[in-house]
């Protein structure tokens, strides 16, 4: 398989982007974190930004993939929509919990 150099860039931005952007209108708010009740394993608050970046470049990489992948462009679409409104969940979670403090809202839903 080529790589699209183009393509690849553009859904690593794209993923990226709403994380940093999400990233940046939460980085006042790790109180909310720290204050929680944690098990004695969960990780330090200083990991997750580690984890998140990684986890955005993958969803960024396997965006690529289905946009290149040799199947039907309703599929691709459907996926790819899919991804799209994970994506802006994925963002607004990160607000409402962390702006907002409502460490339940994710239960909820």
């Amino acid at each position: 398989m080529k790589i699209n150099w183009k393509s690849l860039i553009i859904s690593l931005v794209i993923s990226l982007g709403i994380g940093f952007f999400a990233g940046f209108l939460t980085q006042n708010s790790m109180e909310v974190f720290e204050a929680l009740k944690k098990p004695p394993l969960a990780p330090p608050g200083l990991v997750f930004p580690i984890v998140w970046t990684i986890l955005y470049s993958l969803m960024g990489i396997s965006a690529y993939l289905v946009y290149e992948a040799e199947a039907p462009q309703r599929t691709k679409e459907k996926a790819l929509s899919i991804y799209g409104f994970q994506l802006l969940f994925n963002f607004l979670w990160s607000i409402v919990f962390f702006n907002f403090g409502n460490i339940y809202w994710p239960l909820e839903c």
